[in-house]
């Protein structure tokens, strides 16, 4: 039976955006209006304690005004969209030892899907609807990046997905936003594999729990592609899964949790709106930050 338990219930801070897991960590963003006000809280998943606070909010050095916050494999890219700043953290290196300090580099880059690879940094191409323009691209080693193509449209605030990185298989997946599609590719951006769903996907079996409280989805593993438009919300990976979800027309939020071939390993519906999702190194759990009446609570299901 899959059981949500509830790791960090409540969050004091009305302006968080972004909650995000790994290992024992919670980070959570924040958009406060108060400039030295920290902008990252890094939590102990067990007791809740805070173990550290970071990136003030603010236009001078050092400071960030508005951030977006990306995870994969253990690592935090937060990056400005307005002072065009971004900085690389490692998760557990980070919060755990105070004397490591944050560094923040200047990019010209314009996206909110930015990860790190080797050198170089891969970033979602705002063009790509436009064409035959490619999907991603990646910035020099000084992370800026000359667009030497011209386009029918100025793209520069459409944001259509997101990205995961496998740095194992060197694999790149994109999940579209606005239609249910999955795009591998190699390093190069080149496409492998392209998935349009229903695929695999399933009606899911509610069951009620009145002694519990609580109202389960199981998955029961059966070819039934049945269900209406939706999009991909949030995702996540490891080098053996891609945890992601997406929501329906009806506004059920479902996640799922696929093979970096793009096999349905398992799934369920979670009652409620998801807004960020983590999966663990070990593909045992993943953590949803959800909104239940009002309060958003960060869930913890177990999977496979």
């Amino acid at each position: 039976m899959r059981r949500p338990e509830r790791v960090l219930q409540d969050f004091s801070y009305d302006s968080a955006t972004s909650v995000l897991v790994d290992k024992d960590v919670v980070c959570v963003l924040t958009m406060p209006n108060k400039k030295g006000t920290p902008l990252l809280y890094m939590y102990d998943i067990g007791d809740g304690s805070c173990l550290r606070t970071s990136i003030p909010y603010g236009a001078g050095e050092g400071e960030m005004l508005l951030p977006f916050i990306t995870k994969n494999h253990g690592n935090l890219l937060i990056y400005d969209a307005v002072k065009k700043e971004v900085a690389i953290i490692d998760i557990q290196d980070y919060a755990y030892h105070e004397n490591h300090s944050l560094k923040i580099f200047a990019t010209n880059i314009f996206s909110q899907e930015i990860i790190p690879v080797k050198d170089r940094l891969l970033f979602l191409n705002p063009y790509s609807f436009q064409g035959n323009a490619p999907r991603v691209r990646y910035s020099n080693r000084k992370w800026y990046y000359r667009e030497t193509n011209s386009y029918h449209f100025d793209a520069a605030n459409v944001v259509d997905g997101t990205l995961q990185f496998n740095p194992a298989l060197e694999q790149i997946v994109y999940l579209a936003d606005y239609e249910p599609i999955i795009e591998f590719m190699d390093m190069r951006g080149r496409l492998k594999k392209k998935i349009v769903f229903p695929h695999s996907v399933c009606e899911f079996e509610k069951v009620v729990h009145p002694e519990l409280n609580i109202v389960e989805y199981l998955y029961p593993y059966r070819e039934d592609p049945s269900f209406p438009d939706y999009s991909f919300v949030a995702a996540d990976s490891n080098e053996k899964h891609i945890a992601t979800v997406f929501w329906r027309e009806d506004w059920q939020f479902v996640v799922l949790i696929l093979d970096w071939n793009g096999n349905i390993q398992d799934g369920f519906c979670t009652g409620a709106r998801v807004k960020n999702i983590s999966i663990d190194r070990n593909s045992k759990s993943v953590y949803c930050w959800e909104e239940h009446e009002g309060r958003n609570v960060l869930l913890q299901y177990d999977i496979l």
